[in-house]
C-alpha cells in the first residue's frame, strides 16, 4: 500500500495504535477518485441541513482526511480536534465527518466503533483511471511526468499512491459482505448510481446515519442541488468550503471514452 507523499508513517501508526472511533463518526471511504468530494459534499449539507442549529462548522473543519491530519498538523493537534468535536458531538451537531483512502485491513484506527458509519463509494475503473491520470498530472505533491500508457501500467499494477485498486475495492466488498460477523455499520455505494439517480442516493444516506426523520421535501431538495457537479465546482472556488478546484474536472461517467 502506497501512501501520497505527504502521509507519515508516523501519523498513521500513531493513529492504528491509538485512535478509537467514536460512535459518532462517519467515515467517507474510497479509493481515490471514485466520488470522494462528491460523497463528502453530500454528507456534509445533509448535516447542516438536519441540525440547522449547530455551530460545529464554524469551530472545526469537517471532513478532513484523517491520515494527513494526524502526518501534517500533529498528534497535539488531532487531539485537541477530536476533543473539540465530541464535546459538540453531544451539544451540537452528532456527527463528525472523516475521509480515508485505507483499505480496511489498514484503517486509520486500534477499533473501529460498532456504530461508526463507513459509507463506501466505488467507480468503474475505466472512469477511475482517466480521472486519476489527469488529477496526478497536476497534483504538485505526485506532479506525474509520464504517458497515459505507462500510467495504465502503473495503476493496474497498484503503483499508484494508495495502492491497487482492484484489490482495494475487493477487500471492502469483503467486509460488506461479512459486516455483521464484522461488527462493521456500512453503506455500499456505486458512482454510476449515484449520477442515475443523486435523490435515491441522498435519501439511502440519511437513512443509514440516521437523520432521515428530520429532513423535509425541502431539504432533501436543498442537499440534491448543493451536491450537483455544477454547484460544487462553482463553491470550490471559495476558501470557506471543504472543497478544492483540484477535484473538479468533469464529473461523467464513461468518460474513459473520450
Amino acid at each position: 500500500y502506497l501512501y501520497p507523499p505527504f502521509i507519515t508513517s508516523k501519523g498513521v501508526n500513531w493513529l492504528r495504535d491509538n485512535y478509537m472511533t467514536s460512535p459518532h463518526d462517519i467515515f467517507i471511504t474510497t479509493y481515490p477518485k471514485t466520488g470522494t468530494m462528491w460523497t463528502l459534499n453530500i454528507v456534509i449539507e445533509m448535516i447542516k441541513e438536519a441540525y440547522p442549529s449547530q455551530t460545529v462548522y464554524k469551530t472545526i473543519k469537517q471532513g478532513e482526511w484523517i491520515e494527513n491530519v494526524a502526518s501534517n498538523k500533529g498528534i497535539d493537534y488531532f487531539k485537541e480536534f477530536t476533543e473539540i468535536s465530541t464535546k459538540y458531538d453531544k451539544e451540537k451537531c452528532p456527527n463528525r465527518i472523516w475521509q480515508t483512502h485505507s483499505f480496511y485491513s489498514q484503517f486509520p484506527c486500534k477499533k473501529i466503533d460498532d456504530n461508526t458509519k463507513i459509507i463506501y463509494v466505488t467507480r468503474c475503473p475505466k472512469d477511475v483511471i482517466v480521472s486519476s491520470f489527469h488529477f496526478f498530472s497536476k497534483e504538485p505533491n505526485i506532479a506525474f511526468k509520464g504517458d497515459f500508457n505507462t500510467f495504465f501500467e502503473w495503476f493496474c499494477d497498484g503503483l499508484t499512491p494508495n495502492g491497487n485498486y482492484f484489490d482495494h475495492v475487493m477487500e471492502w466488498y469483503r467486509v460488506k459482505q461479512n459486516a455483521k460477523q464484522l461488527g462493521i455499520s456500512i453503506l455500499f455505494l456505486y458512482y454510476e448510481d449515484m449520477k442515475a439517480d443523486l435523490m435515491n442516493a441522498i435519501k439511502k444516506i440519511a437513512k443509514f446515519i440516521g437523520c432521515d426523520g428530520l429532513l423535509n421535501d425541502e431539504k432533501y431538495k436543498n442537499i440534491e442541488n448543493n451536491s450537483t457537479f455544477k454547484a460544487m465546482k462553482e463553491a470550490s472556488k471559495s476558501d470557506d468550503v471543504h472543497l478544492s478546484p483540484a477535484f473538479f474536472r468533469k464529473g461523467k461517467t464513461k468518460d474513459w471514452k473520450h
